[in-house]
């Protein structure tokens, strides 16, 4: 503490990940897809230190300014059905450095609550997984192959308009782009500028949920949750996607606060929306895509008893 409202925290982690692999492979009675390989072990170390470190500044007591950095490691390994004689097939570790600043509040004799953050990261040697030749073959593995980053904003307000009644909505924007990605699949496919996998650049969220006493001792609960996410890709090449998705749940039931029990009714995905979770290009039979789906409406009971 550098006054009552200017503090500094500061740490730092070291992590060191040991890794062995023993691996042999039977071939094919003519080697010709598969040859046969004698048993190999490998082994690898990744040790890293990272840091973290925030500055933060209250003006008051119901707000708080902030700025932190850190960074962090994914430690390499070895893409196991991709091992040669003469190669180990190894990949290196991923590194993030994460920027990010923003603030805390509370408004409104602490009724209103806003919080706003923006952010910023850096990845360098990302692992990726590309479709590449192997010996001829074409396999999927894993390599550092892509430089990227990723930066945006959060916001979230929370309120209390009256005792028992708490509502929530929170919106974030992402721009998350590859910043180099070349020789991308066999062809040399480029991907640099592409969006990241599985990331969406709107996420909306909205919840109200409301708890009032029925006897002395028993409270009704409910709550409604509706959240919205827009088009997210598959696959880096950004052919493969999902449009966006918008969903509801829901939750409703009684909870007795002396012995503790409580039991409630609850549904995921009320309107019964199709939607797909992962997508993929086939390998062996060109414009193949296979494909995953979530979950349709689901709903069920659930009860809870403190001992």
């Amino acid at each position: 503490h550098f006054t009552d409202q200017l503090s500094l925290t500061a740490g730092l982690r070291y992590t060191d990940e040991q890794k062995k692999l023993k691996h042999s492979q039977t071939g094919d009675p003519f080697e010709l897809l598969q040859p046969f390989l004698a048993e190999q072990n490998f082994k690898r170390s990744d040790s890293e230190l990272s840091p973290t470190v925030s500055l933060n500044y209250k003006p008051n007591d119901d707000m708080l300014l902030y700025a932190s950095f850190s960074r962090g490691f994914k430690s390499g390994g070895y893409n196991a059905f991709s091992i040669t004689a003469t190669d180990s097939a190894q990949y290196e570790p991923e590194f993030v450095s994460s920027w990010e600043v923003g603030f805390k509040s509370d408004l409104l004799d602490r009724k209103l609550r806003f919080n706003a953050a923006a952010f910023y990261l850096d990845y360098k040697d990302l692992q990726v997984n590309q479709l590449l030749l192997v010996g001829g073959i074409p396999q999927f593995q894993t390599s550092n192959a892509a430089k990227a980053e990723s930066k945006g904003v959060e916001l979230e307000l929370t309120a209390r308009p009256i005792q028992g009644l708490d509502l929530a909505a929170s919106y974030g924007y992402l721009d998350a782009t590859f910043d180099d990605y070349q020789n991308a699949t066999t062809n040399g496919d480029d991907f640099t500028g592409n969006r990241m996998v599985k990331a969406p650049k709107h996420n909306i969220s909205l919840s109200g949920q409301y708890v009032t006493p029925v006897t002395d001792r028993i409270n009704v609960f409910a709550r409604a949750e509706v959240s919205y996410r827009s088009r997210v890709f598959y696959s880096a090449n950004n052919i493969l996607s999902q449009g966006g998705v918008a969903l509801v749940n829901g939750r409703i039931g009684l909870a007795e606060s002396e012995s503790g029990w409580e039991i409630y009714l609850w549904g995921r995905n009320l309107t019964d929306r199709d939607y797909v979770i992962n997508r993929l290009a086939g390998v062996i039979v060109p414009g193949q895509t296979t494909q995953s789906l979530a979950a349709p409406r689901t709903y069920g009971v659930e009860a809870r008893v403190k001992f």
